[in-house]
């Protein structure tokens, strides 16, 4: 008996115990085909407020979508998952004779949901020797931004660090939930350090972080440090030089707590035009000594470069969760 035959049979009983036919008959076309529908994933990890698609195969039947408890998850009639609340639930699918589902894991809302982060990747590929006042309204002058060091044993560009560094931090701070905002992706931009700060500012950012890499005629200094506005700075209010403070403190303590480096405290200063300029709370992060030979390697090495930026996502993590929450 051909596969044709056999589904007409089928058809016709159905019919005659009163059972609408229109539904399953995608589901007996599968089965006789050897096919069957599934679900895109059986199980979704999200975090609150996040997101997910769930979609059905090998279906032409009208799909019904229902959450199990919807003040976990809920799921559309497109059958688009968004997390609601820490829990467990399922979401459950009906199309035709098929009846699936899919478990569902929702934990708390990621750090950076809501928060935006503005990095800057210090110096470029050129220097821009052309001057620009130190804070708004300043009569004193500063070189708008220099090209950075060189590493003693690597030869490495401090601004390609800088980048490689930053462009990794980008991802890290992305995977937990902020916005960024990069002052620059490439070696070939001109930007003024008082410009990076400008972006940092029309982007309302909850953070600005600035990386750098430092440079000593010692060459056995060694480890990490920061600079942060002092407390008489003129330019920025005493909130911004609050929170500026303690964000420095925050990202470097979860820097040298991940890579191990030799933490050397936060330096407070008010001769730096990416700080003045920048009416959020900003720091400078100095990620180790290129005169140093050993840390010159590391800060060019790939999976050193991964420590630092998941431990500066750390150490904002650190200042959202104890000074912006």
């Amino acid at each position: 008996m051909n596969k044709r035959i056999i589904i007409i049979a089928i058809l016709a009983f159905l019919a005659g115990a009163g059972m609408a036919v229109l539904q399953p008959f995608d589901d007996i076309q599968n089965m006789m085909n050897g096919q069957s529908k599934t679900l895109s994933a059986t199980t979704l990890e999200l975090a609150v407020g996040e997101t997910a698609q769930l979609t059905l195969s090998n279906n032409t039947a009208t799909v019904r979508w229902a959450s199990a408890d919807a003040g976990i998850a809920t799921v559309d009639d497109s059958g688009t998952v968004t997390a609601v609340s820490e829990g467990s639930t399922s979401i459950l699918v009906r199309a035709g004779l098929t009846r699936l589902s899919c478990a569902v894991s929702v934990t708390a809302a990621k750090t950076g949901t809501g928060k935006t982060i503005c990095i800057d990747a210090g110096h470029q590929g050129t220097a821009n020797t052309d001057t620009e006042p130190i804070g708004p309204g300043s009569d004193i002058l500063k070189q708008k931004v220099t090209a950075g060091a060189t590493g003693v044993s690597t030869g490495a560009l401090e601004s390609a660090i800088d980048l490689a560094v930053a462009l990794k931090l980008r991802s890290e701070l992305e995977a937990r939930g902020y916005t960024v905002i990069m002052c620059r992706t490439s070696q070939d931009v001109d930007l003024s350090n008082a410009e990076r700060a400008t972006l940092a500012n029309k982007a309302n950012a909850d953070a600005f972080v600035r990386l750098h890499c430092n440079f000593s005629l010692n060459a056995s200094t060694q480890g990490a440090s920061a600079i942060a506005p002092d407390t008489d700075n003129t330019f920025l209010s005493a909130e911004t030089v609050t929170r500026s403070q303690n964000l420095a403190q925050c990202v470097l303590n979860g820097l040298t707590g991940k890579t191990g480096a030799q933490n050397l405290g936060v330096t407070r200063r008010n001769d730096q035009s990416g700080i003045n300029w920048s009416m959020v709370p900003v720091s400078l992060i100095e990620m180790g000594y290129l005169s140093n030979a050993e840390e010159d390697a590391k800060l060019s090495n790939n999976d050193y470069q991964n420590l630092l930026a998941k431990g500066i996502a750390n150490g904002i993590d650190a200042y959202i969760v104890n000074y912006l929450s």
